[in-house]
């Protein structure tokens, strides 16, 4: 039986490209739920909420989509992904 030699990640390997793919997932799951909830919550929420509010949710979209980019980022760091793997949540399974 042959057993598999651990190689890095990709995660590891091109960190930025993980972020990259963070902030897609986030910034889209943001909007899936915009596209949902807004048209439901709009007529309850036009009485007390100034117009500017929707690009206020546009903004607040764009920040969580960039701080799940920086925290892909540091996730992607060698060695927190040593750490991560210690407690069996790393990209690489524990030996």
């Amino acid at each position: 039986m042959i057993t598999p030699t651990p190689q890095t990640p990709t995660q590891v390997r091109y960190p930025w490209k993980a972020a990259a793919r963070t902030a897609i997932q986030a910034f889209l799951s943001f909007a899936g739920l915009l596209a949902v909830t807004l048209p439901i919550a709009l007529p309850f929420l036009a009485e007390y909420l100034p117009p500017s509010w929707i690009g206020f949710l546009v903004a607040a979209g764009v920040f969580v989509a960039g701080l799940a980019a920086v925290i892909a980022r540091i996730m992607a760091l060698p060695q927190l992904q040593t750490f991560l793997t210690s407690i069996h949540l790393g990209a690489t399974p524990k030996p």
